[in-house]
């Protein structure tokens, strides 16, 4: 996870999610963190949920869904509006960070075709200028 400082124009290297057992992935949407979990077991794998408003401090699963195929080797998530795209190699999940009520969308979207490398979703949201910068 990458943040950006606009004090010093730079970019930093956050801390990393995930544990031996699977990779985890942080999102916001709606004032809510979002934590995604990739769960290797037994003849699969599946992606837990997790969400908490900051101002209570309290966490909660809201959502569980079981990965079609073989497993996967990793995942990564992207926040857009009120959608959570879950991606990885051979699988994309929409999340619906619904405040009242979160959940799993139906439907497995179609993965990338043949995917090689990582994938690595991202949203850049910049600022809307002001006086001083509008002209650069």
């Amino acid at each position: 996870m990458l943040r950006y400082d606009a004090r010093r124009d730079a970019w930093a290297a956050g801390p990393a999610q995930g544990d031996q057992d699977g990779a985890g992935e942080l999102e916001s949407a709606h004032g809510f963190l979002y934590r995604f979990r990739l769960r290797r077991e037994a003849g699969g794998a599946r992606v837990a949920a997790w969400r908490c408003r900051a101002s209570a401090g309290l966490w909660y699963r809201c959502g569980e869904r079981a990965l079609p195929g073989e497993e996967p080797a990793g995942m990564r998530c992207a926040a857009l509006g009120g959608l959570v795209h879950c991606l990885g190699r051979g699988f994309h999940l929409r999340f619906l960070a619904d405040p009242v009520s979160p959940r799993f969308g139906d439907e497995e979207l179609r993965p990338f075709p043949e995917p090689h490398g990582n994938l690595l979703p991202a949203v850049l949201v910049l600022p809307e200028g002001d006086a001083e910068t509008e002209g650069l």
